[in-house]
């Protein structure tokens, strides 16, 4: 069965109403975290740096956990849709306690909080992220079909990146009361619930409006079998380490909004670079499906990543002070990393199929555990790297900007995302022509 209109725009519309959630947590979190609302000092602010990373070990292990639970579900509704209906609440209520911090705690307890909260968010996340990602790869049996799909979905994607990106920080601060100079605790508070309670909401459509073809049950799936399955999977093994090679892709999001406010003294600023970002990705987003059928995901992913190298070097060259010439090298970027999502997502759906030709198994939750494993790795190292960074320079909320600041912090989302992109060719260089029954071009 080809997937239906309204299937493609349910899924493409739960997907921008989740990425609403992420990317309040991966643009605004350290916005938040390192603001006076929570008021940590440089050793508070290390501590909450390698937390964020050493997190990633429990997303090591939930990851394939939810792998192998997905692969064991069999209901009436299918074994990806149930965990969509049963996660929404949950995950809306947790994003809004994330930024919810009492700031009568000490700054010790102000992180036992954050950190016992964000375990569970990451799980719930996990639980939910899993499995709809898994859905793209029911939804029709033809690849090309797919990707289209995915390029849709990225599309919706990238517009909830961008509302979020450019009103989640002015939205807040209108939530901190008339005439506030910054976004306060509480308003954190309450724009949080709003987006969540939106987000959330739009989440659903995927499991009230789509269809899981070709559903059957496959018993017995252990840790065991994951392993397997990864480490035979050829084609899954690169796409895993190439994605986690290409982590500075994320610096610029990470650390963007602070950046703005380090380096250009104006928290204002990162809607006009997020404006940049989410042209581009929404651009990518609509025209990668032609370039992966024209050159296979292969070619393009390896283009994608060697232009990226290219223009984050042109972006250190060009510099800070120059505001358009660095919203341009913003945009180009924003374009390139499209692509490379996109692309990402396509070559874990082709993982499923090779796994199906090779076995006779669908292992849907398998592959794209591996793929929402591989999202949170990149992203939980431009964090630490990030994080690190900012410990090194020595800033924390009140100091004094120094020129050195500015300088290290521009270093992190140019040169660094261009070293990333060059490492992250190698394993993709790697990938087969061959993927099941479909040979590139």
């Amino acid at each position: 069965m080809d997937i239906t209109r309204k299937e493609k725009a349910a899924f493409a519309i739960a997907g921008a109403g989740q990425n609403m959630v992420n990317t309040l947590i991966g643009t605004f979190l350290l916005t938040y975290m390192y603001s006076s609302a929570v008021g940590l000092t440089a050793k508070g602010v290390a501590a909450l740096g390698v937390f964020m990373t050493v997190s990633k070990i429990w997303d090591a292990v939930n990851d394939p956990i939810m792998g192998v639970v997905v692969d064991k579900t069999h209901t009436r509704f299918g074994k990806l849709r149930p965990y969509i209906l049963i996660t929404a609440v949950p995950i809306a209520v947790l994003t809004t306690l994330i930024f919810s911090i009492p700031q009568s705690f000490s700054e010790t307890m102000k992180l036992v909080y954050f950190a016992v909260v964000y375990l569970i968010w990451e799980t719930f996340y996990t639980l939910c992220d899993v499995p709809y990602w898994g859905l793209a790869s029911r939804l029709s049996n033809d690849p090309n079909e797919r990707t289209k799909a995915i390029g849709v979905t990225r599309a919706a994607q990238m517009l909830t990146l961008g509302l979020v990106t450019l009103f989640g920080y002015q939205l807040a601060k209108l939530c901190s009361g008339k005439g506030a100079a910054e976004a306060t605790g509480s308003g954190w508070t309450l724009a949080a619930l709003i987006i969540s309670v939106v987000g959330m909401g739009l989440f659903l459509l995927a499991f009230f409006f789509t269809k899981e073809k070709n559903d059957h049950m496959d018993e017995n799936v252990t840790l065991r079998d994951i392993f397997r399955t990864t480490v035979s999977c050829r084609p899954l093994l690169i796409v895993l380490l190439g994605s986690f090679l290409a982590f500075g892709k994320n610096m610029i999001q990470v650390a963007g909004s602070v950046f703005a406010i380090i380096v250009m003294n104006d928290e204002n600023l990162y809607m006009y670079l997020g404006a940049m970002i989410i042209i581009g990705m929404l651009a990518a987003s609509l025209f990668t499906p032609l370039l992966t059928k024209k050159f296979g995901n292969k070619k393009t992913m390896l283009g994608s990543n060697l232009l990226s190298a290219v223009v984050f070097v042109a972006m250190y060259f060009v510099g800070y002070e120059s505001l358009i010439g660095l919203m341009i090298m913003v945009l180009l970027n924003g374009l390139l990393g499209g692509v490379f999502m996109v692309t990402q997502t396509a070559m874990i759906a082709d993982a499923v199929d090779e796994i199906k030709y090779r076995t006779g198994r669908n292992r849907e939750g398998v592959c794209f555990s591996g793929l929402t494993f591989s999202s949170k790795i990149m992203t939980a190292v431009a964090t630490g790297v990030f994080s690190l960074i900012i410990v090194a320079v020595g800033y924390e909320s009140g100091v004094p900007i120094t020129p050195h600041m500015k300088d290290t912090v521009f270093l992190s989302i140019s040169l660094i995302p261009a070293l990333s992109s060059l490492a992250s060719c190698v394993p993709f260089f790697f990938y087969p022509k061959q993927i099941g029954a479909k040979e590139e071009s």
